[in-house]
């Protein structure tokens, strides 16, 4: 069973279209060091699974790729042709830190959807 809780608030890119809060940024840099800091990688970190609040608090979304670093493997079907994904993503590839570190750097110089 999967249990959520009701957050109101909207994803990064519809809240701010064009520049990123430097307290955002510092938000999702936290989240990615506490993954990493458990051995974990998102896997998806794009502006479509971030959820700001209107207190600029972050939640990110889709959690459905997170996995081990190491055995957490990107799914067979990823779409490689509609979103630019870091070098080394690949069909049924393993999720690296790396690849998350990459998507967030996007994230703050990011174009619409975290590619700059």
């Amino acid at each position: 069973m999967v249990v959520m809780d009701y957050v109101d608030g909207k994803q990064l890119f519809h809240k701010y279209p064009v520049e990123t809060p430097e307290k955002v940024l510092e938000e999702v840099s936290d989240v990615l060091k506490s993954l990493r800091e458990n051995g974990l990688v998102f896997g998806d970190l794009r502006s479509t699974n971030i959820l700001v609040t209107d207190q600029h608090h972050v939640q990110l979304l889709d959690f459905d790729w997170c996995g081990k670093v190491g055995e957490g493997r990107y799914p067979e079907d990823i779409n490689l042709v509609d979103i630019e994904w870091p070098n080394g993503v690949v069909p049924g590839g393993l999720m690296q830190f790396e690849h998350d570190n990459e998507m967030f750097r996007r994230l703050s110089h990011r174009g619409q959807d975290g590619v700059s």
